[in-house]
């Protein structure tokens, strides 16, 4: 019952019941680890952060009037890459407003990943290597997303692809 504080929520709301059920088994056969776990403890500019609205709670990150899908889309779909990249890519990505310039460091808007061709977009999510040859560190590097399909990495295509022509509105 109590407010939680950087939790992929959203992300998790957008997952069809089928697919958070999959997370939630994955979890529960996970082996626990012996661990002491310390007290959270929330400095005073955090405090000031959550007081002022800056750090709003999870839920608040939550559509106010978007439902959740009944089901999994599949294919090579604007549909399916929409709730790929609702489930994967606006952790880090914008995914509405212009396109501008971030500063050095921070994950551009999500519309940049149009500009990848089907071998470029494999590199980035399974390398963390951009275009360029940058090493996108720490959220794209590792082989994060290095187990996507060829399908879906096509349908994340296709709908990035389709928001640059117009097609897919909105995030």
């Amino acid at each position: 019952g109590q407010a939680l504080f950087a939790m992929p929520t959203a992300e998790f709301h957008s997952l069809s019941d089928a697919d958070l059920g999959a997370v939630i088994a994955h979890l529960r056969r996970v082996p626990p680890v012996a661990s002491i776990v310390p007290p959270t403890r929330i400095w005073w500019l955090g405090r000031l952060g959550i007081a002022t609205g800056r750090y709003p709670v999870s839920r608040d990150f939550l559509p106010d009037t978007a439902p959740r899908p009944a089901a999994t889309p599949s294919g090579v779909t604007v549909e399916h890459g929409r709730y790929l990249a609702h489930a994967i890519c606006t952790e880090c990505h914008v995914a509405t407003g212009e396109v501008e310039r971030v500063a050095t460091g921070e994950p551009p808007h999500m519309n940049v990943l149009a500009a990848y061709d089907a071998a470029g977009l494999r590199r980035v999510v399974s390398q963390g290597v951009a275009q360029d040859g940058r090493a996108l560190r720490p959220m794209m590097g590792g082989g994060r997303f290095a187990g996507l399909t060829d399908e879906e990495l096509a349908a994340l295509q296709v709908y990035f692809r389709s928001r640059l022509a117009g097609a897919a509105p909105g995030p």
